[in-house]
C-alpha cells in the first residue's frame, strides 16, 4: 500500500514536471516568435530609413496624393526625375500649383487669348518628353500661327486616369479657367480603367460618384505600408516575375486588405495592369465591356452638356497605341490573350467610340489612318520600350489635331 502511494506521488510529480516543462516550452516558443517578429520589424524600419537616405523617392510617392474625391491626384508643386528603361528618356518633371503637369494656370484670361483644356491620361501628361514637346503645346503653336492669335493649352492629363476621372476633372477642376474648347483624348485602355476604377456608376440613368468610404481599399496595415519606400521597391521588383508577382498580389489581398488586382489605388496607379482593354477589342465582348461602354457614353454626353452650358466646344480624339500602327505588336497581344483573329482587331475600340460619339452628336477625330501614313513617311511614333508617344508621335498628334480643329471650324 505504501509502495502504491509512493508510485502515485511520483507519477503526480512527473506529470506536474511535464506540464511545467510544456508550459515553459510554449512560453519559449512564443518568445522566439515575438523576437522574430520584432527582428523583422526592426529590419524593415532600418531598410526603410536606409532607402530614404540613399535613394530617390519612388515616383508614386513623389507624385501622387490620396484624394477624397478622385481615386488619387497629383501633389501640387511636386518635382521629380522620370527616367525610362534603357535610357530612353530622363525628364525633370514639375507639377504646377493646381496639381497638373504644365505651367501655372491663370483664372484670368487676357483679351484675345483662345484657351484649350486638354483632358487625358499618361499620353497627355507625357512624362517621357519635355513639356514643350508635348502634342498639346505643338497644337497650340500651330493654331496660334494659323489664326494669328495667342492660343493657350491647359494640360489636365494625369497618368492612369480613365474616362471617369477625366469627367470628374472637367466637372470639378476645369471650368474655373474658362476654356473655349475642351479636348478629351481617349486612350484604348480608358475603357479598362473606367471598369477597374469603380469610381462612378449609372444609377437610375444618372451618373453617380461612389463615395470614398465605399470605394476605400486596404486595411490599416495596407494603408501604412503603401506610403513606404519598401512597399514600392517590393512591388516593383516582384513585377518582373509572374510567380513573385502572384505571391505579392496574394499578400496584398490576404494580409493588406486590398481587393484582387483589377482597380487602381494611390501608389499603385502605375503598377496594376490587366487585359480588359484587350478583351474590349473583340467584336462581341463580354457584358462587362458593354456595360462599361454604356457608362462611358453617359460620361461623354455629360461632358458635352457641360461644355455647352459654359459656351465651349467639345472634341473627342483618341491616342493611337503602338499596336494600331505596328501589326507585329498587335499579333503579340492577340497571341498572349488568345484572341480570335477573325473576331478581334486592334482598332475595334476606335470603331465603337466613333459609333457612340456619332450617336451622341459629339465631334470625334480618329487619327489612326493618319498615324499609319505618318509612320511610313516619318518614322515610328512610340518609344520602343516604354510604348508612349515619342517626340515624333507628339508632333504627329499636335499637327493633326490642329488640322482637324481648323478644318472643322472649332475655333472662332
Amino acid at each position: 500500500m505504501v509502495l502504491s502511494s509512493l508510485s502515485f506521488l511520483d507519477f503526480g510529480k512527473v506529470t506536474k514536471a511535464v506540464k511545467i516543462n510544456f508550459v515553459d516550452m510554449k512560453i519559449r516558443f512564443w518568445q522566439k516568435i515575438a523576437i522574430l517578429v520584432l527582428a523583422i520589424f526592426v529590419s524593415v524600419v532600418f531598410f526603410e530609413l536606409l532607402l530614404r537616405l540613399t535613394s530617390a523617392e519612388p515616383e508614386n510617392l513623389a507624385k501622387l496624393k490620396s484624394s477624397s474625391l478622385f481615386l488619387y491626384e497629383n501633389k501640387p508643386n511636386a518635382q521629380f526625375t522620370y527616367g525610362g528603361e534603357r535610357g530612353e528618356f530622363n525628364i525633370e518633371i514639375k507639377i504646377n500649383n493646381y496639381g497638373f503637369r504644365d505651367e501655372e494656370f491663370s483664372k484670368e484670361r487676357p483679351e484675345g487669348v483662345y484657351r484649350i483644356a486638354v483632358l487625358g491620361d499618361s499620353h497627355e501628361e507625357a512624362l517621357q518628353v519635355s513639356l514643350y514637346d508635348t502634342w498639346q503645346k505643338i497644337m497650340a503653336a500651330k493654331l496660334g500661327q494659323s489664326l494669328g492669335k495667342k492660343v493657350e493649352t491647359y494640360n489636365f492629363g494625369i497618368s492612369g486616369y480613365g474616362t471617369d476621372q477625366q469627367w470628374l476633372t472637367l466637372k470639378e477642376r476645369v471650368w474655373q479657367f474658362s476654356p473655349d474648347l475642351v479636348i478629351l483624348a481617349f486612350s484604348p485602355n480608358d475603357i479598362g480603367d473606367t471598369y477597374k476604377n469603380k469610381l462612378v456608376r449609372l444609377k437610375e440613368g444618372k451618373i453617380d460618384v461612389i463615395s470614398a468610404q465605399e470605394r476605400a481599399g486596404g486595411n490599416f496595415l495596407g494603408r501604412l505600408l503603401r506610403n513606404t519606400y519598401v512597399y514600392h521597391l517590393v512591388v516593383k521588383v516582384s513585377s518582373v516575375n509572374q510567380l513573385s508577382k502572384r505571391v505579392v498580389d496574394k499578400i496584398r489581398v490576404k494580409i493588406l486588405g486590398f481587393p484582387p488586382e483589377g482597380r487602381f489605388y494611390l501608389s499603385d496607379a502605375q503598377l496594376v495592369s490587366g487585359p480588359f482593354e484587350v478583351i474590349a477589342s473583340q467584336k462581341n465582348p463580354p457584358k462587362e465591356v458593354i456595360e462599361t461602354w454604356q457608362l462611358v457614353v453617359a460620361l461623354l454626353a455629360d461632358m458635352k452638356k457641360q461644355a455647352q452650358d459654359h459656351g465651349a466646344e467639345f472634341l473627342v480624339t483618341i491616342n493611337i497605341p503602338r499596336n494600331q500602327v505596328d501589326e507585329a505588336d498587335w499579333d503579340k497581344l492577340r497571341n498572349q490573350y488568345h484572341l480570335d483573329k477573325e473576331s478581334s482587331m486592334a482598332y475595334q475600340i476606335n470603331e465603337v467610340l466613333s459609333q457612340m460619339t456619332n450617336e451622341s452628336g459629339v465631334t470625334f477625330y480618329d487619327p489612326r489612318l493618319d498615324a499609319t501614313n505618318w509612320k511610313e513617311d516619318k518614322g515610328i511614333l512610340h518609344f520602343p520600350v516604354d510604348g508612349h508617344f515619342n517626340q515624333n508621335g507628339h508632333i504627329f498628334m499636335g499637327e493633326k489635331v490642329a488640322d482637324f480643329i481648323l478644318s472643322n471650324n472649332l475655333v472662332e
